[in-house]
């Protein structure tokens, strides 16, 4: 019964990972309004987080399954620091037709990747230290 509730938690934060994904590009690119993006940030940000240790602790002792959300918690973190690397490229080169990004861009993407890919790594070391 954990494992299909762990199934169900990480399914959650793969929803909530999206979703504030999106938020932030969308915000960034896209012309989402500074309080959308702020609800979308911390009413899918904090979410997310209690539900990738509700995931960990539900799937304690199952090896692959945590390797499986260390892995997918650590690609998050990857593409929101490559959103952080193509906001600061729109900043240095002058070709870009987008909208200059704001420092709440910086730091949204910023603070969602080193949680994110942070969380990832550390169930991946724990995993790897464990066998």
């Amino acid at each position: 019964m954990k494992q299909q509730l762990g199934w169900l938690t990480f399914m959650l934060g793969l929803g909530f990972t999206v979703i504030l994904f999106i938020t932030l590009v969308g915000s960034a690119w896209f012309g989402l309004p500074v309080e959308s993006a702020s609800i979308g940030f911390f009413g899918s940000g904090l979410p997310l987080i209690f539900t990738g240790i509700g995931t960990m602790r539900l799937w304690s002792g199952e090896k692959q399954l945590l390797n499986r959300l260390g892995w997918t918690a650590t690609v998050a973190g990857l593409a929101f620091g490559v959103c952080v690397l193509v906001l600061v490229a729109v900043l240095i080169i002058p070709g870009f037709q987008s909208p200059r990004p704001g420092i709440g861009h910086f730091v949204g993407f910023g603070i969602a990747g080193l949680i994110c890919g942070g969380f990832g790594i550390r169930i991946l070391l724990d995993n790897a230290r464990d066998q």
